[in-house]
Parts: C-alpha cells; structure tokens; sequence
C-alpha cells in the first residue's frame, strides 16, 4: 500500500483560496477604475499631463488585474494552471506599456 503525498493545498483549500483572490482582485479593480476615472478627469481640469498618466497607469492595472481575475474564474484547477501560462505572457506586455515605467526608462545617447 503506497501514500499519496501531495505538494500543493487539498483541492478545499484551493477552491477557498481562488474565491479569496477573486475578491481581492474584484476589490482592486473597483479601486483602480474609480482612480483611474478620478485621475484622468482631475488632469483633463488641471492641464496636468501626470495626472492623465497616473489615470492611465490605473488602466493598465486594471488590465492586469482582469487577466488574474480570468485565470481564477475557472472552477477546474487544470484551467487555472493553463490560464496562468497565458496571464503570465500577457501581463509583461501590458506593464511595458506602463506610462510611469517608461518615464523612469533612460533614454539611449
């Protein structure tokens, strides 16, 4: 008779886990898109081109965050799994995109 061991949490432990992150993500969307509104407006009033690109930095991490809150809507830990493949190659590119990131980036001479 052999034991099977297992690395991972039991799949109860998984499934309480994944609700957890779906409301987590569900509250930093919520956040992001009322900063991102808040953001953009306030720099549309005040002429303020930082302001606009915080707003639009929001975005992008809605962005993100929509990608995470797909890869957890799966019930079946196997399509999370792949859905985390595809979120991990998606969310590079959108981070590289980022208004904030590519002001700190130096320019070449």
């Amino acid at each position: 008779m052999t034991a099977e061991v297992s690395l991972g949490p039991s799949p109860t432990r998984r499934d309480a886990l994944a609700l957890r992150i779906r409301l987590l993500v569900a509250a930093t969307m919520t956040y992001n898109v009322t900063e991102a509104i808040v953001a953009i407006t306030a720099g549309s009033l005040a002429s303020s081109t930082a302001l606009v690109g915080f707003g639009l930095d929001s975005v992008i991490e809605v962005s993100s965050a929509a990608a995470v809150a797909w890869q957890f809507s799966a019930r079946d830990h196997g399509v999370r799994e792949a859905r985390e493949r595809t979120a991990l190659r998606t969310s590079p590119s959108l981070s590289s995109r980022s208004p904030s990131t590519s002001a700190l980036t130096p320019s070449a001479p």
